[in-house]
């Protein structure tokens, strides 16, 4: 049922004038092609609709893949790049000893140690110091081209072993500076020189005092001494 343009009267399909007003009318050919066209104009609409909300739904995807692949690679980056407090000093006197710098390898220490530890050094001699205390190798005039360390195991003190540790500066570094954290660890230590290879087993203590974190003792239990590692 089509209605007249002119006074809206219901009309036939088929008629061709208005019976009330006389105006001519569509045919019923041009009412349905009109009609096809509106219907292919919605299934356009609606297609096109259809793709936008295809495209918005994939960037959307795509972001959240960017922003969770940028988050996980931050924790990982984080993860990597940062170094326990109780391993820091350990690194600095690794990193020390491949320069065989004496004075870095002292600043690895607590602040109340350095002191005595460089009285001591002074008294000894400091490349005797340096190879006696830190390196233990049998040649100090070989050149150290590489130092590498791998932490075996990472103890944390207990009351009683911080006791410990805050009698140990009193006793060997003159200080009543209290250690107030504190780990024991136990690392192989890789030494390279230009004529030897070898490793020792190094016993280390690292503490906290209120100038911040340190290494309290560094000692050496010499192994594989000579051979190939």
């Amino acid at each position: 049922m089509k209605k007249c343009g002119n006074c809206n009267t219901e009309l036939g399909n088929q008629a061709s004038f208005c019976h009330v007003c006389g105006a001519e009318c569509e045919t019923s050919e041009d009412f349905s092609l009109e009609n096809e066209d509106i219907s292919k104009q919605e299934e356009v609409e609606i297609t096109v609709t259809a793709i936008k909300k295809h495209k918005t739904k994939k960037q959307m995807i795509f972001t959240t893949i960017i922003l969770m692949a940028a988050v996980i690679g931050g924790i990982t980056i984080f993860a990597v790049i940062r170094t326990p407090n109780y391993e820091k000093p350990i690194k600095m006197i690794c990193e020390a000893l491949q320069q065989e710098s004496l004075d870095d390898c002292i600043n690895a220490y607590l602040e109340e140690c350095k002191p005595v530890l460089v009285d001591t050094s002074v008294n000894i001699g400091r490349r005797d110091f340096l190879n006696n205390k830190f390196l233990d190798r049998e040649n100090s005039k070989d050149t150290v081209i590489d130092v590498k360390y791998k932490i075996k195991e990472v103890i944390k003190a207990n009351k009683y072993s911080l006791e410990n540790f805050t009698n140990m500066m009193s006793v060997s570094y003159d200080t009543d500076a209290a250690i107030l954290e504190g780990y024991y660890i136990y690392i192989d230590l890789t030494v390279k020189t230009v004529a030897d290879e070898y490793q020792n087993e190094v016993y280390v203590i690292v503490g906290k005092t209120d100038n911040g974190w340190g290494c309290l003792d560094w000692s050496i239990d010499k192994y594989d001494r000579n051979n190939e590692i």
